[in-house]
């Protein structure tokens, strides 16, 4: 969750009371930099830590992110779900706590861990780490108890004060019954007996739409004289008996479905619900949501068009105990993956399909369903096989996402595994080419070279996965300067694809266009990038085409017309900026091709500004220009830098480097009146100085004053970032030729 998000927090059901509480809390980050709320389940810590976050919100201009750690089970992915929420990438090579530091030391940020109580040790190592680095670096923590890190200022959250809590169930009550305005004493009993629990006060307010308020009073105090937990809290244990009565006023088959649907993680869908859940819910399961709905159990959103269910972390908690008492755990547990490997199998297969944008929508919402459903799959024996194939699908969606440390971490569990289990070798060699495409990505290219050789040997005589692997093996090759060899791999690859009638993937065709353009000439080149644009337009795949525009971007810049390949990154980098976590990966590219079309033009100003501004997305991408576009990176930036002198190179870079991302895009993306640094007037006037004519011959020619040209001959020096017109004449000569 960022900003903009905490900002709008508490806009679906109004935030009650916790005035003092804001305040005792907000004075606290005057003089600490760790904070943890504390308390029992219930309490209201997850709504006041996101009250204060949006109450911070101007003191950390790098931004407020929310981490929400109840899906986490493994404290081991802690640094990796950390890098994930801030929207950076790593190399495999690079730690994932340098990536961290790297990014937050600077920067004046606020995060907010959610739920910590269960990964308590490994987010005491985390933050005694961050906050020792990261000096301006300032942590805001939920948990059920302390995490004991150095300088760790504890609020122990309170229940609510009784008028607050009454105003609350007040509320509550309202959103069921239209026009509810009870102030009499049945409303005060039950908050009192609720001991001000947030939690429990809305489970209570809304059984209203069934009960009166002092029907409820009754029926709280039978149920809070049985079923205690002897090794809680009292407070505790009320909210234990509040979600036991809330479970015993449901029906039978909405009992059922409340234990069923414990089985997935973060969020779920109707369609996965009555998959997972139908058969052993006993009812219509939409008839069973919306009841649920209703008394407050599960919680509606809604992302990309489609509805989804959430359920509290603590009546998740106690409906598993219910799943794994009635002995259906397993059996959910199976349907749950079955849904989720049949769901990323189709994801997988239209990946390059009108339906592109959907299924990275889809895939993100399932981020944590899909990796529990593997996690599930490698703890069953005679499972790998499925494990290894749901690992190395959807290969895009992971590359957008950035989280290709986790990717490559499962992918190995996965294949360890699969070869324990003797599964289809074919299975492990494209895990383990997928594996390898990653490790390129991530710039670690000794890795991928391990990996092929071991894919390449387990491949057998299939043809279409000699083919991909082939294709991967020319990516490397193409990074590692061996034109010829990537030539031929990629041709190969292409052409074995088109043998079998089988459409070649974007990124092949991409590799196809580019290496072409310089092992067969412009012509051949353009025909390639062309072939590539087709098919990602005609299947209306909008990240692939992106990609297509950065091939038909390099291949001009390179070889063609620079103002084509203008039109094709600024084209690509609108698109970009339309998707949301999935813009980084390709806009690190799109940005690089725009500083090497400004050196193209001539604006060496504008070209080493640009190389800073992707310099800041090559970092979060966690990749290494020197390596993803090695010898055109190097060759552009280093002539950028002779030209304009160390210094100056400096400054510029460093000024894009420290843009914010709105500053950026604006910079790059407004329209410019010339293409090249400078304006019509400054050309002609160049021009000028290049035929070796005086200010005074000049103002005479063009008919204005010689005050006029000494001010345009100033700023044409400042533009070049000349010293005289003798750099002037020759720059001039060099954009000619």
């Amino acid at each position: 969750m960022i900003r903009d998000e905490v900002a709008n927090v508490g806009d679906v059901t109004s935030f009650v009371g916790r005035r003092s509480e804001t305040t005792e809390i907000t004075r606290l980050f005057d003089r600490a930099r760790s904070v943890t709320l504390t308390g029992p389940g219930g309490v209201g810590k997850t709504r006041l830590a996101l009250r204060i976050a949006a109450t911070l919100d101007q003191r950390f201009p790098d931004g407020v992110v929310i981490i929400e750690l109840a899906e986490l089970r493994d404290a081991a992915l802690l640094e990796d779900v950390l890098i994930e929420a801030l929207g950076l990438h790593r190399r495999s090579t690079e730690s994932a706590m340098n990536v961290l530091v790297e990014h937050l030391r600077a920067r004046k940020i606020l995060l907010v861990f959610d739920n910590c109580e269960h990964l308590a040790a490994g987010c005491a190592a985390l933050f005694a780490v961050l906050l020792n680095r990261c000096t301006t670096l300032t942590l805001l923590a939920t948990s059920r108890q302390a995490l004991s890190v150095r300088g760790e200022h504890v609020y122990p959250v309170p229940p609510l004060q009784p008028t607050d809590a009454h105003r609350l169930f007040t509320d509550r009550a309202a959103a069921v019954v239209p026009g509810f305005t009870e102030s009499g004493d049945d409303v005060a009993q039950v908050c009192e007996r609720l001991d001000g629990l947030p939690l429990a006060i809305e489970l209570a307010a809304a059984r209203i739409k069934a009960l009166t308020p002092a029907q409820l009073r009754d029926r709280l105090t039978m149920s809070m004289l049985t079923d205690h937990v002897a090794d809680t809290t009292p407070r505790h244990r009320t909210l234990r008996d509040t979600i036991e009565w809330s479970f015993r006023l449901c029906a039978p088959s909405e009992q059922n479905l409340w234990a069923l649907s414990t089985v997935f993680h973060g969020s779920f869908d109707l369609e996965a619900a009555e998959y997972v859940c139908g058969s052993a819910a006993g009812g219509p399961v939409l008839d069973l949501i919306e009841g649920l709905l209703d008394k407050s159990v599960l919680v509606r959103g809604d992302s990309n068009g489609i509805v989804r269910y959430r359920m509290l972390e603590t009546l998740r908690e106690y409906g598993r105990e219910k799943l794994i008492g009635s002995g259906e755990e397993s059996t959910a547990l199976r349907r749950h993956r079955d849904w989720f490997d049949r769901l990323s199998a189709q994801a997988d297969a239209e990946a390059v399909s009108p339906r592109q944008r959907e299924w990275y929508g889809r895939l993100r919402d399932e981020h944590a369903n899909i990796r529990e459903a593997i996690a599930w799959s490698l703890t069953v024996p005679g499972e790998a096989g499925v494990a290894v194939r749901m690992a190395a699908r959807s290969e895009e969606y992971w590359v957008m996402r950035g989280s290709l440390g986790e990717a490559r971490d499962r992918l190995r569990r996965a294949c360890a595994a699969a070869r324990a289990e003797d599964v289809d070798g074919a299975a492990i060699a494209f895990a383990l080419r997928t594996e390898a495409m990653f490790a390129i990505w991530q710039s670690d290219l000794v890795a991928a070279r391990e990996l092929l050789t071991e894919a390449r040997a387990l491949a057998g005589t299939d043809e279409i996965l000699g083919a991909q692997i082939g294709h991967t093996e020319g990516f490397l090759e193409l990074l590692l300067m061996n034109v010829d060899g990537a030539a031929t791999l990629i041709s190969d690859a292409v052409a074995t694809f088109d043998r079998h009638a089988r459409l070649p993937e974007p990124h092949l065709l991409f590799l196809d266009g580019v290496i072409k353009s310089y092992s067969s000439g412009l012509a051949t080149a353009r025909a390639a990038v062309q072939r590539n644009l087709d098919v990602c337009t005609g299947a209306r795949a909008e990240f692939s085409l992106i990609g297509a525009l950065f091939g038909q971007a390099l291949v001009e810049v390179q070889f063609g017309d620079v103002e084509v390949a203008l039109r094709a990154a600024t084209t690509g980098l609108r698109m970009a900026e339309g998707f949301r976590f999935e813009r980084v990966a390709m806009a690190a590219y799109l940005v690089e091709a725009l500083a090497w079309i400004a050196h193209q033009q001539g604006d060496l100003t504008r070209a080493a500004t640009v190389f800073g501004i992707a310099a800041t997305g090559w970092q979060d991408l966690g990749a290494s220009p020197d390596i993803a576009v090695n010898f055109i990176h190097q060759h552009r930036r280093d002539t950028t830098r002779k030209a304009l002198g160390s210094k100056r190179f400096d400054e510029l870079w460093l000024r894009g480097k420290d843009m914010s991302i709105a500053e950026a895009w604006k910079f790059m993306l407004e329209p410019r009146d010339e293409p090249g640094p400078l304006t019509r007037r400054e050309n002609e006037i160049a021009a000028l100085v290049a035929q070796g004519k005086s200010n005074r011959d000049i103002a005479a020619e063009l008919v204005v004053s010689v005050r006029t040209v000494d001010t345009h001959i100033q700023h044409i020096l400042d533009k070049l970032a000349a010293k005289s017109r003798v750099q002037i004449a020759n720059w001039m000569n060099e954009t000619r030729t």
